[in-house]
């Protein structure tokens, strides 16, 4: 049987870190059990990568258990097989945020309220077709860029701690090339905050 080992990504290690610090500030004890689940998760794709759906790119997701939060990963070709090393890799490219089906504020709710209103609209993930819109969270959207953007739902953030909030707005913000919109609701500090900086 072939072994594999998984190695995570820069960027996966500073997402693991970010999600440890606002368990721990939420609960104490909260963080490690994350951090468990997550090694977990780990295992279960060291063992069997394939049991994982592979998307158009090539790119598999494997869902942590009690916790909002899939591993992305690729398995990759390491050399030739030995008996002392793994014969292939699996690379976690990123941690990211998942909301389960079922839940009013999916992303597969508002792919349907866009089709609906005859906007085509896909995830990011996803082959994408010329005109469709990109839906992601923004997790899934560092290190990528587009022409415009709208960030939805941006007041959501306020419970993530003003230090958090302001990391993941920063990194929604800053994939617009040249347009960017920010929608939220009620009253938001952190909103607030962004006004006052734009002038």
């Amino acid at each position: 049987m072939t072994e594999y080992r998984l190695v995570a990504e820069p960027r996966a290690d500073f997402d693991v870190a970010a999600a440890y610090r606002w368990y721990e500030s939420e609960q104490t004890g909260l963080g490690r059990e994350f951090l468990e689940e997550l090694r977990n998760a780990y295992d279960r794709i060291a063992a069997e990568p394939f049991q994982y759906q592979a998307f158009q790119s090539g790119i598999r997701r494997a869902l942590i258990r009690r916790f909002p939060y899939a591993v992305y990963f690729a398995v990759e070709p390491r050399g030739a097989p030995c008996e002392s090393q793994p014969s292939r890799v699996a690379t976690a490219t990123d941690l990211t945020e998942w909301t389960p089906r079922g839940s009013s504020s999916t992303l597969e709710s508002l792919t349907a309220w866009l089709t609906d209103a005859g906007v085509l609209a896909s995830f990011l993930l996803n082959e994408q077709l010329p005109g469709t819109v990109r839906i992601s969270t923004i997790h899934s959207a560092k290190g990528l860029d587009s022409a415009h953007v709208l960030i939805f739902g941006a007041h959501e953030l306020e419970g993530r701690g003003d230090e958090e909030a302001r990391r993941l707005l920063y990194i929604a913000m800053t994939r617009a090339r040249e347009e960017l919109c920010v929608s939220y609701h009620g009253d938001s500090p952190l909103m607030e905050e962004l006004g006052q900086l734009v002038g």
